[in-house]
């Protein structure tokens, strides 16, 4: 035996003989009313210094000797100590009251202050914050304001989704309660996916990527859902210009809960008549759009300390748009006439069963999910010219399904908190099926083209290990230490990857603190953007010989400020990020025409590179919480086969992005809300010249480069004001006033080149956009 080997082995058994000397104190910290789980709670032990606490499921465990106070404490509730004589590891259930103040319950901040957590990059976003920003016809987004972060920047104007440090969407890893999200967004990109009513808070982590997660590239968006109100039965209905809906939360017996919660869109009841009016004699011209989600979950406590979960969600999107001329008359068939007919449908589907335990010093959950994302585009066409007609169907789909085991354990041991785990998953793909069937008929003949069906399916498995050490060094220092390790099967090859990861944070002073972080990522599910109808859609696909998963490494550093006295918080973080393996997809030129295979048009091999500097301030007055965030920052790609080789900037890249907010509550009924958002406009491609008809050619657009031109600043101001009045009967009535664009700033969202003119040209998507929503609740 080594002498190494001799020291690791003595000091392993010292620390098992110190940690014998003490009792664990663990149990969970929940709401006092709901009985939902406080989430970051502090767990601080007052007679020996050593704290901890509570991590995603209110779970905590913290080590005494003797006699122990220990106090809890979390924004928004009003701390609570509690005093014990230690014989034997006790178990406890906190409740921890609610402050009557909502001012603090509206801040964009981890509930543990940041300058106080290991890992840097992560946001912790409570539902309050969600409803109080200025919102889009009256629609609360969860997307949209995490747009308002520091590092994260909105996609198309009026859009829901978000671009992170760099990466595009498909970069993002996006959880509800556990289940995988393909898609986050309701009526072509308008709406977010996620309901507030039932989303309890959001965790966003940019940066330093916990051990636990992994699979993307860019970002990790962990959406977790209300269990239900076990004080009673709580009700509430919303009216609003885009949707309306409703969600209810109430006790099964003692041991279990429910929350449910439902929307739909109402725009299809404007549309009827005129769509009615085409499908009877194919003339006019109709637009349909409706979508509805549902959200469901349900909660047994099975003792003090265990329970089980079941969350489901089920989203479906349908959008048709049709015009035309009139049906074809056999009798007069020498009058055109035409008509096209477009349907597209979206779904989204999640389900997930879960145990969780605490016993003693140890957390343990256990999970299955199932998620499947499913969009389908279907076009008719009928054209009659001087007695020939043509007719066509044409059906695209593409789809994504999986199902996931994921086990982890987290054991806190004096100055360590250690997490483990494994997770599975097995995926099945339809990257992109195509039929269509084509039809010629003339006055001498008749062609009629078989159907033709393209594209397949496939399945891939994923499975990874992880492991992870929080260490806290003395007072000041700590670190945390982890790997991730994946195999991943394919059609035609097997990678195996590791993720190493690693946070440092020292404690410069009381109010400050400095950090650094490392971390490798791996993405082996590549997603392409395909664009139709004006609106977009996700077509995933496996890793494979040709499509090498993605990978990136980050490196970031920063200062964190805080002081609860003064109620202000402020942080300069700046980051660089490498990616490999990137992909480019070139869709067809038409949407009739046939796709053999995505692969085949997915260009891969592609380089990234991004880097900036990220500051943010948050400080709150007696009525007034104000946040300001500027980011500097760069984003580039390179891919051999495009743009001579050469660098060029991302559809995502905004050099300069500021945001400015600002919440002020006049009293127990008014509040007001105000966000300013201004950034660089983004990039786009565009001709720079027209060559005329040659002998060799056509006319043709001439270009320098891709996306070499930006456009104009983006600005825009949005304003809320917010009305709620209590009865007697606790009956909550709440009215809402949004103006998207108070100023009517038309920002350029569209720009075309003019062939005839050599001029560029640009076009607005919206303008001022006022809107007001009713909501009722007991």
């Amino acid at each position: 035996m080594t002498l190494r080997t001799s020291f690791a082995i003595a000091l392993a058994l010292q620390n098992i003989i110190s940690a014998a000397q003490h009792h664990n104190i663990s149990g969970h910290v929940v709401d006092n009313q709901t009985g939902e789980p406080v989430l970051y709670a502090n767990c601080a032990n007052m007679t020996s210094g050593n704290g901890s606490s509570t991590n995603g499921y209110g779970f905590f465990a913290i080590a005494a000797e003797g006699k122990a106070e220990i106090r809890f404490s979390c924004i928004g509730y009003e701390d609570k100590t509690v005093s014990l004589s230690l014989e034997n590891d006790t178990i406890l259930t906190i409740r921890l009251a609610r402050k009557t103040a909502t001012l603090d319950e509206v801040r964009v901040s981890s509930f543990v202050p940041e300058r106080e957590q290991t890992l840097m990059g992560k946001n912790t976003v409570p539902v309050e914050l969600i409803k109080a920003f200025p919102s889009l016809l009256g629609e609360p987004d969860l997307l949209r304001a995490l747009s308002y972060l520091p590092g994260v920047s909105m996609g198309k104007e009026g859009y829901s989704s978000i671009f992170v440090r760099g990466g595009d969407r498909g970069q993002d890893l996006v959880l509800l309660d556990g289940m995988k999200i393909y898609n986050t967004s309701h009526f072509g990109g308008f709406a977010s996916l996620f309901n507030s009513d039932i989303v309890r808070h959001v965790d966003l982590y940019k940066g330093g990527f916990p051990a636990q997660f992994g699979g993307r590239t860019s970002s990790v968006i962990d959406v977790v859902s209300k269990d239900g109100d076990e004080s009673g039965l709580h009700f509430k209905a919303n009216i609003g210009l885009l949707s309306s809906g409703a969600s209810v939360e109430t006790p099964l017996g003692r041991n279990a809960t429910m929350a449910l919660a439902g929307r739909t869109s109402y725009y299809a009841l404007f549309a009827r008549k005129a769509k009615k009016e085409f499908e009877q004699d194919r003339t006019g011209e109709y637009s349909d759009f409706s979508f509805y989600d549902i959200n469901a979950k349900l909660k047994w406590r099975l003792s003090q300390t265990s329970n089980i979960s079941l969350s489901a969600i089920w989203s479906n999107d349908k959008m048709a748009d049709g015009d035309g001329e009139g049906w074809y008359n056999p009798q007069n068939p020498q009058k055109d006439t035409y008509y096209n007919d477009e349907h597209s449908n979206t779904r989204n589907q999640g389900l997930s069963l879960s145990f969780a335990t605490g016993l003693r010093n140890i957390f343990w959950r256990t999970s299955v999910s199932l998620s499947k994302y499913k969009s389908k585009y279907t076009t008719d066409r009928f054209k009659a010219n001087a007695g020939t007609i043509e007719e066509g169907h044409n059906e695209t789909q593409t789809e994504i399904g999986d199902v996931s085991l994921q086990s982890r354990v987290e054991l806190t041991s004096g100055n360590h908190r250690l997490k483990g785990g494994l997770e599975i998953a097995r995926y099945n793909y339809k990257p992109l099926l195509s039929s269509k069937n084509i039809s010629f008929t003339s006055a001498d003949s008749v062609v009629n083209t078989p159907p033709e069906k393209t594209g397949g399916g496939g399945h891939s498995t994923e499975t990874d290990i992880y492991a992870s050490d929080e260490i806290h060094i003395a007072d000041k220092t700590s670190v945390e230490l982890g790997l991730r390790a994946t195999a991943y099967h394919c059609k035609d090859t097997d990678y195996v990857r590791a993720e190493p990861r690693i946070a440092l944070r020292y404690l410069i002073s009381q109010h400050l603190s400095a950090k650094a972080n490392y971390t490798f990522m791996n993405q082996f599910n590549h997603v392409a953007i395909e664009r139709y109808m004006g609106f977009e859609r996700e077509i995933w696909m496996p890793a494979s010989k040709r499509l090498p998963p993605q990978k990136a490494q980050q490196v970031s550093a920063g200062l964190f400020y805080g002081n609860e006295a003064i109620r202000t918080n402020a942080s300069i973080e700046l980051f660089g990020k490498k990616m490999d393996n990137l992909i480019e997809y070139f869709p067809p030129a038409s949407y009739e025409e046939e796709i053999a295979n995505v692969e085949k048009t997915t260009l891969s091999g592609g380089e990234g590179r991004a880097y900036g500097i990220e500051i943010s301030v948050n400080k709150e007055f007696r009525h007034l919480s104000a946040i300001v965030s500027y980011t500097l920052s760069k984003s580039e790609r390179r891919f051999a086969l495009l743009n001579l080789g050469r660098w060029f900037p991302s559809f995502f890249d905004r050099r300069h992005e500021l945001t400015a907010t600002a919440t002020y509550d006049l009293n127990d009924r008014w509040s007001f809300c105000g966000v300013f958002n201004m950034y660089s406009g983004a990039p786009f491609t565009v001709p720079v010249g027209f060559a005329s008809n040659d002998m060799l050619m056509d006319g043709y657009f001439v270009y320098d480069g891709i996306n070499n031109r930006r456009l104009p600043a983006y600005h825009r101001l949005d304003l809320s004001a917010t009305y709620a009045r209590a009865t007697q009967k606790k009956h909550l009535h709440k009215w809402t006033a949004n103006i998207f664009n108070a100023y009517a700033h038309e920002n350029a969202s569209v720009v075309f080149y003019d062939s005839t003119t050599g001029q560029v040209r640009k076009t607005s998507m919206t303008t001022i956009i006022p809107s007001i929503s009713y909501s009722f609740e007991f």
